[in-house]
């Protein structure tokens, strides 16, 4: 039972930590889902709200960007 128990909260605690991470100029960092990467920009889906608007931002403002994957 303990080892369903430990497989179980080790699973959950993978997807929690399963976002991307924006980090722009101003030292703003943005969790969320990067859509698409463009030659001018990137277009990501905020992590608290994955239903919502996609959103755009221009890569001069971005200086790092994390993936899910840890790239």
């Amino acid at each position: 039972m303990k080892k369903i128990f430990l497989f179980i909260m080790m699973i959950s605690g993978f997807t929690v930590f399963a976002q991307d991470i924006i980090v722009t100029k101003d030292s703003k960092k943005i969790t969320g889902k990067i859509l698409e990467v463009n030659t001018d920009n990137i277009k990501y889906k905020n992590w608290k709200n994955s239903e919502g608007p996609v959103y755009t931002l221009l890569k001069k403002d971005i200086v790092s960007i994390l993936y899910e994957n840890g790239e």
